[in-house]
């Protein structure tokens, strides 16, 4: 299993790098930080045609997790959400665990 971590920093200026990145990387999961995108902006379509599903929180610095197969989407879960000390900006977290059959593509 390969999970790979990329600042993307502006995912929408940076989509060509990301989705070649991608193509010759092949992570089974991507996690992208530094997304400067709203949901609506959030390139879904580009992601899902390169072969991946998307769960994100749109933000300045909001992160988005990029699972190769639907058998490793669930561990990605975007109600578990938490506000910052400040209780201002929401952040996604995920959590889970890779038994064995899951982790094979």
């Amino acid at each position: 299993m390969k999970i790979a971590t990329f600042n993307i920093n502006n995912i929408n200026r940076r989509l060509d790098n990301l989705l070649a990145w991608l193509r010759s990387a092949r992570p089974d999961i991507a996690c992208l930080q530094e997304l400067k995108a709203s949901d609506n902006e959030f390139p879904l379509r580009a992601i899902e045609k390169a072969g991946y599903r998307a769960v994100f929180r749109g933000q300045q610095h909001g992160p988005a997790k990029l699972p190769r197969n639907q058998r490793l989407a669930w561990l990605f879960r975007p109600e578990n959400r938490c506000r910052d000390g400040l209780g201002t900006e929401e952040k996604m977290s995920c959590d889970g665990f890779l038994p064995g059959p899951l982790a094979q593509s």
